[in-house]
């Protein structure tokens, strides 16, 4: 298993933007995830790999609010944010996209960007706000079009819109990419590389492993809820406990 390049970014900042520290998730008897710590950075795009039922969805859910760790901490910029819902979240710079997109159809593309503005700002201001995000995600010419006639990959620039609107410093993609056709998968790499750029910090799941590979600075793979490897994605590409993870054992 090779590994290409990753993106730079700006991610030599040693100010700690986001961590989570000795994170643990259980269900009733099931330790879904285990004491898993990662570190984040201004500008940084961080890579959550794992096979099916690694427990990747789980620590992202914890890490976003949607599951309340059952031990560890959750830091944004120092503040310890482990207990905080998600839309308290929102309001200090944190947002996430979903593996299934969820405009509201009834309303146009910018009405969609607009209720995530709305946060922040209000009246003209929010409206500016919202043109602005579609500009920036190349979706402003379809600013009056219904969210339920948007195709695939219009739907994956919508949902990253939205949550653009909501003026995040963290950023957690969960699987925005996976789907796509070759030309639009290259158009939302772009897209994340220039987030990334900005200053945003960013993590990601994603199960196309030359995207992920090449984008991210850091890799974090999971097997079984625990921490399998970490390191840059050369290293952990080539990493032995990975490869066998996802090819399996050599029966030679």
């Amino acid at each position: 298993m090779t590994a290409p390049t990753a993106h730079s970014g700006s991610a030599q900042s040693a100010t700690p933007l986001f961590e989570a520290q000795n994170v643990s998730v259980t269900f009733g008897g099931l330790k879904a995830v285990q004491n898993i710590s990662l570190t984040l950075r201004p500008g940084e795009i961080l890579g959550l790999i794992g096979p099916n039922g690694a427990g990747k969805t789980t620590l992202f859910n914890a890490l976003t609010g949607f599951v309340t760790p059952s031990s560890g901490r959750v830091l944004l910029s120092g503040r310890d944010i482990t207990r905080l819902q998600p839309q308290a979240r929102a309001r200090l710079g944190m947002a996430r996209t979903f593996q299934v997109e969820r405009p509201f159809e009834d309303l146009s593309v910018l009405e969609n960007v607009l209720v995530a503005a709305f946060l922040h700002h209000s009246g003209k201001k929010a409206e500016d706000k919202a043109y602005a995000v579609l500009e920036r995600v190349g979706l402003s010419d379809r600013a009056a079009q219904p969210a339920a006639e948007l195709n695939l990959a219009r739907r994956r620039r919508l949902e990253l819109a939205k949550v653009l609107a909501l003026e995040p410093r963290v950023l957690f993609l969960d699987e925005s990419i996976a789907g796509l056709n070759p030309p639009a998968q290259a158009e939302m790499v772009g897209l994340i590389r220039e987030l990334a750029d900005s200053g945003l910090g960013i993590v990601m799941v994603e199960h196309i492993m030359h995207v992920i590979m090449g984008l991210s600075n850091h890799i974090i793979c999971m097997a079984f809820g625990e921490l399998l490897a970490e390191g840059d994605p050369l290293t952990v590409a080539n990493h032995p406990d990975v490869i066998r993870a996802y090819l399996g054992e050599d029966d030679d």
